[in-house]
């Protein structure tokens, strides 16, 4: 059974059910003498009640999620007072009616919207179709799952908290990557569409069958929106825990989960970036470089002002004008050469070595910890975008320590005469 199915007047709601029923007509609008084809469309009948035999009982309206209430005993929690129980008890409540309102949230997506426009293929491609909605449905079927672990284990902290633990969850939250990455094209084509007459009838006809206040960009923000809210309730669960046998669970849940959303805004960083634009940047979208993973401000060749940002496949200097940023220069992991220097001096120097005149930047951080951060991320940059290093190896170089077998050569890549740690990874073979 699908999550997104629903039933009407207790009969499964099925995709040949749901399809919106298009007529053409002639009509003769106000365009001189000519007439116009036009399709006169009738959305589906959507109603608001979950399939009654999905399990957990989530039937749930959306003015009834307060009232609703996870019974926990005491005897379940004999390390907690009466006061901190009902604080959990709130909590766990919360967490659970909120998620049961994220899911109604994504079918009213997946049954209101796109059901119907995979129906109507005479207005929307299957291509547009599935450009708007990214992997909306794998996201959905994901929280069905957690969902009914979040209402199962709802007595149980340590239970509950493992949700956030196991390995579905970890392949299900990585789903939000792709999500987070690619939505603001799908708001840029739903914005596009809807300067169509005929497009923008269908969809205010589909948001008025939901009984929806917001038009769907706006559900459109809502998986975002839930992933940030997790880290807030288990924080709460964390204060009230501390100190008691529940503790770790919680806190590795909040440590999974904040990991995750960390992630995510860093690629609203990058989005926003985009946004205001870097002047003169002629490469590829931001996007496509990976996530962002450091900025700061530096001296760079002995000029203030510059303004680095390390994404996982480009270095990008730029100069800070204006509230902006204009471009200097970039560099790929590929053409990186990093010189470390002392390690009780802030500098350190990056170069361009493929080119065919070397271009240097001797970077001066602002503190040691900085640099210290700044030179190590950039050496797993360059080391994981090389296909000839295994992880081993790899993470004996970020480590600074010369293999057992492969002494001399790690001595060669990460040390010379002058520099405490110098590091050319082209060209660097396996024998």
């Amino acid at each position: 059974k699908q999550w997104y199915q629903r039933r009407v007047r207790g009969k499964r709601l099925t995709h040949e059910a749901s399809s919106p029923s298009i007529t053409t007509k002639q009509r003769k609008q106000s365009h001189g003498s000519k007439g116009r084809h036009s399709i006169v469309i009738e959305p589906p009948k959507i109603c608001t009640a979950w399939d009654a035999n999905s399990q957990p009982d989530i039937s749930v309206t959306r003015s009834e999620t307060s009232s609703i209430h996870s019974e926990i005993s005491v005897e379940s929690f004999i390390e907690l007072d009466e006061k901190s129980l009902t604080k959990i008890n709130y909590i766990v409540n919360e967490l659970i009616n909120t998620e049961k309102t994220y899911m109604q949230d994504l079918q009213d997506i997946v049954m209101g919207y796109m059901t119907p426009m995979e129906m109507c293929c005479d207005l929307f491609e299957p291509a547009l179709v599935k450009d708007i909605f990214i992997n909306i449905k794998p996201i959905g079927d994901f929280h069905m799952n957690f969902l009914e672990k979040l209402d199962e284990y709802k007595k149980d902290l340590d239970l509950l908290a493992n949700c956030f633990l196991t390995k579905e969850s970890e392949e299900g939250f990585a789903l939000y990557n792709e999500f987070c990455r690619k939505v603001p094209r799908s708001l840029d084509l739903i914005s596009a569409m809807t300067k169509d007459p005929q497009t923008l009838q269908f969809i205010q006809d589909c948001r008025q069958q939901l009984n929806h206040f917001f038009p769907l960009s706006e559900f459109l923000h809502r998986p975002i929106q839930r992933i940030l809210k997790y880290p807030l309730l288990l924080r709460d669960l964390q204060k009230i825990t501390s100190g008691t046998k529940y503790a770790a669970g919680i806190e590795a849940a909040l440590d999974k989960i904040t990991g995750v959303a960390i992630h995510i805004n860093k690629v609203k960083r990058v989005q926003e970036l985009e946004s205001h634009e870097i002047l003169g940047w002629t490469g590829e979208p931001l996007l496509e470089y990976g996530v962002l993973k450091l900025e700061q401000a530096f001296k760079v060749n002995g000029t203030d002002g510059r303004y680095l940002f390390l994404f996982e496949k480009l270095l990008l200097f730029t100069k800070q004008k204006e509230g902006k940023y204009q471009y200097k220069a970039h560099l790929l992991p590929s053409d990186i050469g990093m010189t470390e220097g002392d390690k009780n001096e802030v500098k350190f120097e990056i170069e361009k070595f493929k080119a065919q005149k070397r271009t240097k930047f001797v970077v001066q951080a602002p503190s040691l910890d900085i640099k210290a951060t700044w030179v190590y991320e950039i050496k797993r940059s360059v080391l994981e975008n090389q296909d000839n290093i295994t992880p081993q190896m790899r993470e004996v170089l970020l480590k600074g320590i010369p293999s057992m077998d492969k002494t001399n050569q790690f001595n060669d890549i990460l040390h010379n005469s002058k520099y405490t740690s110098f590091i050319y990874l082209q060209g660097f073979e396996q024998h």
